[in-house]
C-alpha cells in the first residue's frame, strides 16, 4: 500500500488508491459514568484499476470507560484497542503475506479538575499506556507511555500547562530505547 501514497510532490496518494471505512459506535453517558464502544472496518484497494492487486482488510475495536466523581472533580479512565489487518507481503509487493499484523493497547489515567466547584478548569491527569503489536510469529513490540500534565487559566482565553512524558520502546528484549521530554 505504501507504494501506492506519495506518488507525487504533495505526498498524497494516486487517484487509484481508495480507502473505505466503516465505524458503527455505541455510546452510554450517565451523570456518574460513561461508556464508548466501536468497531472500526476498513478495506484499502491499492489500485483501482489493477484486478491483480489484492485489498488489504482490517478491523479495530475500542473500548472507553470514564468515571465522573464529586460531580466531575475527579475522572478515572481506561481505554482498550484490539487491532488485525491483512499485511503486504515483503518479498512481492503484489501479494499479501499469510502473515497478519496484530495489536493490542491498554491504558488508564485520571484527570483531577481541583477547582471545578469554584467554576474553574484547573487540573492535573495522569495516564499511562501500554502499546504492543506484531506481525504473524515475529518480534513482540512493546511501547510504553507515561504522561503527567496540568493547566492553569490565566484568564478566561490564556491558560498555562506543563507536560512530563515517559516514552520507553521494547522488541522483545532484543532493542531497549525511550525518551523523557517535559513540555
Amino acid at each position: 500500500a505504501a507504494q501506492r501514497t506519495r506518488q507525487d510532490l504533495n505526498g498524497y496518494p494516486d487517484d487509484q488508491f481508495h480507502s473505505y471505512v466503516l465505524t458503527p459506535s455505541i455510546m452510554y453517558a450517565h451523570k456518574y459514568f460513561e461508556a464508548r464502544t466501536a468497531l472500526q472496518m476498513f478495506l484499502v484497494d491499492v489500485n483501482a484499476n489493477d484486478n491483480v492487486a489484492r485489498n488489504l482488510r482490517g478491523y479495530n475495536y475500542r473500548l472507553n470507560l470514564r468515571g465522573h466523581l464529586f460531580n466531575d472533580v475527579i475522572s478515572p479512565f481506561v481505554n482498550f484497542s484490539y487491532g488485525r489487518n491483512d499485511v503486504v507481503d515483503p518479498t512481492n509487493v503484489t501479494r499479501l503475506s499469510p502473515d497478519k499484523y496484530t495489536g493490542i493497547a491498554w491504558g488508564a489515567g485520571v484527570d483531577v479538575n481541583y477547582q471545578r466547584r469554584f467554576g474553574n478548569q484547573n487540573g492535573v491527569g495522569i495516564q499511562y499506556v501500554n502499546n504492543q503489536y506484531k506481525v504473524g510469529d515475529g518480534f513482540l513490540t512493546t511501547n510504553q507511555y507515561l504522561n503527567i500534565g496540568t493547566t492553569y487559566w490565566l484568564t478566561k482565553y490564556l491558560a498555562a500547562g506543563a507536560r512530563f512524558a515517559l516514552w520507553s520502546f521494547d522488541q522483545k528484549g532484543q532493542n531497549e530505547n525511550g525518551e523523557r521530554s517535559v513540555l
